[in-house]
């Protein structure tokens, strides 16, 4: 961080024009102001500089340690070298002490200098900041501060203490009579390092706010390094220069760093004009010295603007360039600030539209309502010189970065050879203008991000935004709990210029824990030859390489903070409120959203929408198997009661060169997915009335016994079991054999064992996955039915579906088995086949790709002779356990994920066992179901099932709109013999009352729409034909509302009007009768008697939420 006091630049009476002197941690600017007087006098100009003195407590002639005794020049410089060393770590006892002499040393714990051989003798020390004042000569007063005590004087006796270096502040550089020493000082570049004032933080004081010199000895040294274009030069054993990013920094940890800067020699030879001129002498990090001279007026101003500007190459928007820091406002007709409107609302994420950000505001489009320009020419160097030097190291070009999406028209020029992009950066508003006026600081990096400490950037403002906290709000990161935002909050993000040059892009995550390869990391990665650096990481998304890759969204992550130059405040308004208090064109909505979807009617496979997305599922498939290392897969997709696609990939035997093609007529291990055959064998003994679902096994299966260590008393039940809410730990207590030995682990041996295991949880504690308890569950259910789990399953199930080549025996399928593969140290074999046995039930069924196929149509229909269509509802929409992300569940049998990209609901079942690796996926909504098949096992469990319906699901929804199938609610069974006749619309139109409540129908558009006497308005259609005075009303602006919080009946409803003869009297809506009170709907209402609805607005969703 630059330091936050700068030397303020003195003005001399006769000068005409000033440019003020600014510093910064990696670049200086030193501005010299010179004034000739017309008659030839001497030039003289002159600044304040701050520096820092160190004195000693001597004694007067009349008191004791009642005066100040200045080091000397060359022990001042060490003495405060030695304390900054200090106050960066105060438990290093070497560093608590520093060494005057052979006799003394000062303790800096107490600031006092001591005796070695006596402590008790002792002198207090103090550390002063002084300004002084150096004109062209370089002379400043040379007069010393005095203690504030009686009688406190300086004495001769004790000015021959003080080594005659320390006088240097008395001499007069105009004495024909000055040192070469001091003569080479006066016209020698001067180096400082950034100190802490007043102690450092510990102690009240700033940190890092005032510039401490370097010995001329040094800084000569790193002068020449500087104009030799070195990288580095040592200080000493513990620090050295990085002369590339102007910081000092520390061997053992070069994340501890201090700003340096350079100034010109202080002394400047005098040159005599007859007209009063100005020079200014402005120098740069890279040694350029740009030279302007201009007569007094407009012309100098503007001759010295154009000198800044061409010295510090700023962006052509800057306006008024000085170098002081700005802030320009820009105006919303202009096209930067389209530009940037622009580039937030194109970098939303489909992950976020509709989607919480910070509690309890949701996103939906964002609003850009005020941009500011920074204009930091101290910040901008720095940022201008380290792009240049990322250029130089990578040859003048950098390989470029693909698919960045903030790349967008019309926006500032950037240098794209250097990889610089714009990028956005959320954080609570109150950290801005630190980082506005002093740039990023890595130190405050936290080591626990995923890359390490580094600096984080996103292309998506979506992102960006979900760790801003504005107004009273003190949170700050990631969707805070502790979040206080309000809807009436204004937000502000960064938006920074950020030169990424060389990337490590890192598709795969190599983790952050201990061992890991991003554990500790404060500094960039190595590049493979094991010397260079990159200069920046990207943390890859899924959408641009795939489910390998661990982000949702890029990340992009600097280590330097002289890579990024943040150039725009962006300030977004929460909600935009009209006059007359209602909400209207929403900047965020409020949380959830009930979405519609089209009804799935038969369409044509042919269409090139729906063979576009079955050409990506193919090519998305082909590059998976490539990335894997996958030999052989299968695939089939399902439309409604149709397979519609399906394709084999490989051989049977990929090992076989002879080997036959694979089809989807092979079988394969389905694995865990048998459990769904296990929960459906529940759900039909229970429909049968054979089984109940909370009764406890043990009523048919004595046999099972486990200790239950925790103070329950109930039994386990079925519905525990299908669920995995049991308890029951994890795996059956066996040790599976190869076939043909697969029932060694006989069920005597495995009751035995359970008998003397423990519950590890009680029930409904957790959902703990368990494969022990799917297999005690067939195993019951085998007992409930007095007959064999396998032999129950293939009678009552697979033959009845159809699903003829499928079998829980091996030697029944084994002709047509698709080979599985294991990979090991890049080596293929044949995986070997495992019998489960007594496990059978839990993932024990071989099939087919074409069976399967036939299973998912079985879900995915209401019309079977396996279930009641209640049952398949049940099952497949049942949720028992939520899971802590918020976006998935388990159910009954089916684990269930929320599809973002769609809007919707996945039900799921994977399953692996050594060779294979197999997924099923449905979408009741659009009655679409996937089967995929590896024939290899891979330890991701989405088998690109989730990327393959992000294909799928875009397409149907594309052409099912395009045939005009809207939602269709459930049709009601017709109970009346004879169809009454239609009642004309215009017979429900009217205002109703209840008690000072209103209910009011209207036409709108050829339809009729309804209100509760507020702004809420609800579709009124039709029930039945069969029942023309019962009608529907459902809201008409559903993603407004939360799908739970429907107490209105926003979700759906039924309204009964009490017709005769045509004519209406009243109407019944959720138990209440509203009458008819006129035939006009639109007569004014009461406004103390209108009926205020549950949903009306953002404060009374919230305060209902409560």
């Amino acid at each position: 961080m630059p330091p936050k006091k700068k030397p303020a630049a003195s003005v001399p009476a006769t000068a005409t024009i000033t440019t003020p002197t600014t510093t910064s941690s990696s670049t200086s600017t030193t501005t010299t102001t010179t004034t000739t007087n017309g008659s030839g006098g001497s030039s003289s100009p002159s600044s304040n500089v701050k520096v820092i003195k160190w004195y000693w407590a001597g004694d007067s002639a009349t008191g004791t340690q009642d005066t100040l005794v200045e080091y000397t020049k060359a022990l001042n410089d060490q003495i405060e070298d030695a304390y900054q060393t200090y106050l960066t770590d105060k438990k290093d006892k070497k560093a608590k002490k520093f060494d005057v002499d052979k006799d003394r040393y000062i303790d800096f714990p107490t600031m006092t200098q001591c005796r070695k051989d006596d402590k008790s003798k002792k002198r207090t020390i103090e550390r002063k900041e002084e300004l002084v004042t150096a004109t062209s000569s370089g002379s400043a007063p040379a007069t010393l501060p005095k203690r504030e005590l009686k009688n406190s004087k300086v004495t001769a006796s004790k000015k021959r203490q003080i080594d005659s270096s320390s006088s240097e502040s008395d001499s007069s550089d105009s004495s024909d009579s000055d040192s070469d020493d001091d003569e080479d000082e006066d016209y020698y570049p001067s180096w400082y390092w950034a100190g802490d004032s007043n102690g450092g933080p510990a102690n009240g004081g700033g940190h890092q706010d005032v510039w401490v010199k370097y010995d001329l000895k040094f800084a000569k040294k790193l002068e020449e390094s500087y104009q030799k274009g070195d990288i580095k030069l040592k200080v000493d054993k513990d620090r050295f220069i990085d002369i590339q990013n102007m910081l000092q920094r520390r061997y053992d940890d070069e994340s501890k760093r201090r700003s340096i800067k350079r100034e010109d020699a202080a002394k400047l030879r005098p040159t005599k004009k007859k007209s009063k001129t100005t020079t200014t002498t402005t120098t740069t990090v890279g040694g350029t010295t740009t030279t302007s001279s201009s007569s007094a007026g407009a012309s100098a101003i503007s001759s010295t603007a154009s000198a800044i500007a061409a010295v510090l190459k700023c962006p052509s928007s800057w306006i008024d360039i000085s170098m002081d820091y700005k802030e320009i406002d820009v105006y919303p007709n202009t096209k930067e600030f389209m530009w940037m409107s622009d580039l937030f609302t194109s970098t939303i994420s489909h992950l976020h539209k509709g989607k919480s950000t910070l509690s309890p505001i949701v996103f939906n489009n964002l609003k850009v309502s005020r941009v500011v320009r920074i204009q930091n020419p101290i910040v901008w160097m720095r940022y201008h010189h380290r792009r240049q030097k990322i250029l130089d190291d990578n040859g003048g070009k950098c390989k470029p970065v693909p698919l960045v999406i903030t790349d967008i028209p019309n926006g500032p020029e950037v240098e794209r050879l250097a990889n610089e992009i714009y990028l956005f950066h959320g954080l609570n508003v109150s950290s801005i203008p630190g980082i506005a006026k002093f740039g990023f600081d890595p130190r405050f990096c936290s080591l626990e991000g995923m890359f390490g400490a580094g600096l984080y950037f996103a292309e998506n403002s979506s992102k960006s935004n979900q760790y801003c906290h504005a107004g009273a709000c003190t949170a700050s990161g990631f969707q805070s709990m502790s979040c206080k935002c309000t809807a009436n909050d204004e937000v502000c993000l960064l938006v920074c210029r950020v030169t990424l040059g060389d990337c490590l892009v890192e598709n795969v995550f190599r983790g952050n824990t201990p061992g890991k390869f991003w554990y500790g990391r404060r500094t960039e990665p190595k590049k493979p030859d094991g010397v260079n650096i990159y200069n920046s990481v990207i943390g890859e998304s899924k959408a641009n390489y795939g489910p390998k890759a661990e982000l949702q969204l890029r990340e992009y992550i600097v280590y330097e903070s002289s890579q990024v130059y943040p150039e725009y405040k962006v300030y977004i308004d929460l909600l935009k409120k009209l006059n007359n208090n209602n909400y209207e064109d929403y900047s965020y909505f409020i949380p959830g959203g009930c979405p519609d979807y089209p009804t799935p009617v038969p369409i044509d496979q042919n269409d090139p929408t729906i063979q576009k997305a079955y050409a990506e599922v193919d090519s998305l498939i082909q590059q998976r198997m490539e990335e894997n290392g996958i030999k052989s897969f299968m695939a089939t997709i399902v439309y409604g009661d149709n397979m519609v696609w399906s394709k084999a990939y490989g051989q049977v035997n990929p090992l076989d060169e002879n080997s036959p093609p694979l089809t989807i007529d092979n079988t394969v291990r389905i694995a865990s997915i048998t459990k769904s055959f296990t929960d459906l064998m529940m759900f039909q003994l229970r429909d049968h009335g054979v089984i109940a679902l909370d009764d406890p096994i043990s009523r048919y299966y004595p046999d099972f016994t486990i200790m239950n260590p925790y103070n329950t008393k109930r039994d386990i039940t079925f519905r525990e079991l299908a669920s995995h809410q049991s308890g029951l730990p994890r795996e059956v207590p066996c040790d599976f054999d190869m076939l043909p030995n697969s029932t060694i682990c006989s069920e005597e041996i495995i009751l035995e064992r359970l008998g003397k295991t423990f519950l590890i949880l009680p029930q409904y504690t957790m959902t703990h996955y368990s494969n022990l308890g799917m297999a005690l569950l067939g195993r019951t259910c085998g007992k409930a039915a007095k007959v064999e789990y396998e032999t129950y399953v293939e009678e009552k199930i697979l033959h009845p579906l159809g699903m003829k080549n499928s079998s829980f025996e091996y030697d029944a399928i084994k002709d047509r088995m698709a080979i599985g593969l294991q990979l090991y140290n890049g080596t293929y074999s044949e995986a070997p086949i495992l019998g489960l046995g007594w496990g059978t039930p839990m993932g024990g069924l071989y099939a087919t790709g074409r069976d399967m196929a036939r299973y998912a149509s079985f879900w995915l229909s209401d019309e079977n002779d396996i279930l009641d269509s209640s049952t398949v509802r049940e099952a497949i929409g049942t949720t028992v356990s939520l899971v802590n992300d918020g976006s998935s569940a388990y159910g009954t049998p089916w684990e269930t994920f929320y599809n973002e990209d769609n809007n919707v609901w996945v039900r799921m079942k994977a399953g692996a066992l050594d060779g294979y690796r197999s997924q099923l996926a449905m979408i009741r909504e659009y009655k679409i179901g996937v089967f995929f098949s590896a024939m290899m096992y891979i330890s991701s469990v989405d088998l690109f099932v989730q990327d393959a319906l992000n294909i799928l699901l875009p397409a149907y929804n594309a052409v099912l709109l395009s045939q005009n199938a809207p939602p269709e609610l459930p049709k009601p069974m017709l109970f009346k013999s004879h169809r009454p006749a239609p009642i004309p619309m215009g017979t429900f139109i009217g205002l109703y009352e209840y008690e000072g409540g209103y209910f009011r129908v209207r036409e709108m558009d050829n339809a009729l729409v309804a209100d509760f006497g507020d702004t809420n308005l609800f579709n009124v259609t039709d029930f039945s034909a069969d029942y023309p005075e019962i009608k529907r009303i459902q809201i008409a602006q559903p993603q407004q509302y939360n799908c739970i919080y429907c107490d209105d009946g926003s979700n759906y409803e039924l309204v009964y009007f009490r017709v005769k003869s045509n004519d209406v009297s009243a109407v019944q809506v959720m138990g209440q009768e509203y009458q008819l009170v006129s035939k006009n709907p639109n007569v004014p209402l009461s406004e103390k008697r209108r009926r205020i609805g549950f949903v009306t607005s953002y404060k009374s969703i919230n305060s209902f939420k409560s």
